[in-house]
C-alpha cells in the first residue's frame, strides 16, 4: 500500500506526501531494495542528492545486481560534482545491461 501510494504521490509532484510513504514502506520492509530506490528516486527529483545517494547505496547493498540503482547513484554523485564515482557506477549499470548507461559512456568514450 505504501509503495503504490508513494510512487501515485511522486508522479503527481507531492513528493514530501511520496518521502512520507517510502519511510513507512522502508520501515516495514527494509530489507526490500525497491523501496529505498523509489525513496532515492523523489530525493534526485526535489535535489536532496546527498539523501539519494544513500538511498541508493542501501538498494544496491540489498541487491548488488541492481543496475538501475547503480545508474541512478551515478546520476546523483554526477549532481553532487563527483565524477569519477558517476563514472564508475555508470560502468556497473552498463556492464549489468542498462542501455542508458551504455548509450552515455559511448558518448563520453568510455569503456565499460
Amino acid at each position: 500500500m505504501y509503495a503504490a501510494r508513494g510512487a501515485i504521490y511522486s508522479q503527481l509532484g507531492k513528493y514530501q506526501h511520496a518521502i512520507k510513504d517510502f519511510d513507512k514502506f522502508v520501515e516495514y520492509e527494509p530489507n526490500e531494495a525497491a523501496g529505498y530506490g523509489a525513496r532515492g528516486s523523489v530525493y534526485a527529483d526535489i535535489g536532496n542528492y546527498q539523501q539519494a545517494t544513500k538511498d541508493f547505496s542501501k538498494a544496491i547493498e540489498l541487491k548488488p545486481n541492481d543496475a538501475l540503482a547503480y545508474f541512478s547513484r551515478g546520476h546523483t554523485y554526477a549532481k553532487l560534482g563527483k565524477h569519477q564515482e558517476a563514472i564508475n557506477d555508470f560502468k556497473i549499470a552498463a556492464r549489468l545491461g542498462n542501455k542508458f548507461a551504455q548509450d552515455m559512456l559511448l558518448k563520453v568514450g568510455e569503456q565499460w
